[in-house]
């Protein structure tokens, strides 16, 4: 064999690899198109449905542009109903679409009409709490604030309509710490900037911490989105502050706490306002 045939031996392999490149690539576009869709989902047959409405509690008006998510918490449903008496007449009928849930969802996502209706389809069967999280901060996310948590059955291959989500309006609360004694400034000694714990706790004992809005050298505001006709018990406490009343009572050494009910009826917010006197 000569030089140029060992030369040309290489090219021609080369030349072969990739004809059989360009014709496996031609090969692509008869794939179906949803194959390549990155975020398209189809529900699975024989997935759960949910169809409901989003009302205000106080007077049943509907909620429409809030966004519903449906999370599992389990994946049995409760034998006995798990919903809330305020959640409406909850019927489940067959669907047609198999047996089967493989596939289906454990959240689901969906926005709420101007009626306040909504309707989620694909989920897996168990219980799902119901979540409503509201752009303009008007409503108290169900799922945050456990007191009025609402939960529903969802069965393969059925529907549960009639679900009614009773959500309660929300009122702020706001806290503000003074810091004439700039007690809450970080010195030099300190690893991290001393903390004051400042929040809520709800009738299950869930903890709901505040907000920082605005923090200067006069001190620090916080606020807190609250339920209003709840009892919730404000909170404020530091291992690292001393604090006092704005009258300058000092407070005792488990911190401050208070319980309230925010009527729906009152538009004036709550407002408390402390010292920092110096550091623990």
């Amino acid at each position: 064999m000569g030089s140029g045939e060992s030369r040309g031996y290489p090219v021609r392999r080369k030349w072969h690899f990739v004809v059989a490149l360009l014709a496996w690539a031609a090969l692509i576009p008869l794939r179906p198109a949803h194959a390549f869709q990155a975020g398209t989902t189809t529900p699975a047959a024989g997935a759960g449905q949910v169809q409901g409405k989003i009302v205000l509690d106080s007077d049943g008006s509907a909620i429409s542009g809030v966004t519903i998510t449906l999370v599992q918490v389990s994946a049995t449903p409760s034998a006995i109903s798990a919903n809330p008496v305020n959640s409406g007449t909850v019927t489940t009928t067959p669907v047609s679409g198999g047996s089967g849930a493989a596939g289906a969802a454990a959240t689901a996502t969906t926005t709420s009409a101007k009626d306040g209706s909504f309707s989620v389809a694909g989920l897996a069967t168990g219980q799902f709490a119901v979540c409503v999280k509201d752009p303009n901060a008007t409503v108290i996310d169900p799922c945050l604030w456990t007191d009025s948590r609402t939960i529903v059955n969802v069965a393969a291959s059925s529907l549960s309509s009639g679900l009614v989500v009773r959500v309660k309006k929300a009122s702020t609360v706001g806290v503000r710490v003074n810091d004439a004694a700039q007690a809450l400034v970080q010195k030099s000694t300190d690893v991290y900037p001393p903390h004051v714990l400042v929040g809520a706790f709800d009738s299950r004992g869930a903890f709901h911490p505040a907000r920082e809005v605005q923090k200067d050298s006069t001190g620090i505001s916080y606020q807190l989105p609250i339920p209003v006709d709840s009892p919730v018990r404000v909170t404020i406490y530091s291992a690292q502050v001393q604090l006092a009343t704005n009258s300058n009572v000092s407070l005792p050494a488990q911190g401050y706490s208070t319980t309230f009910v925010q009527p729906s009826s009152q538009t004036r917010t709550n407002s408390f306002t402390f010292n920092a006197v110096g550091r623990n």
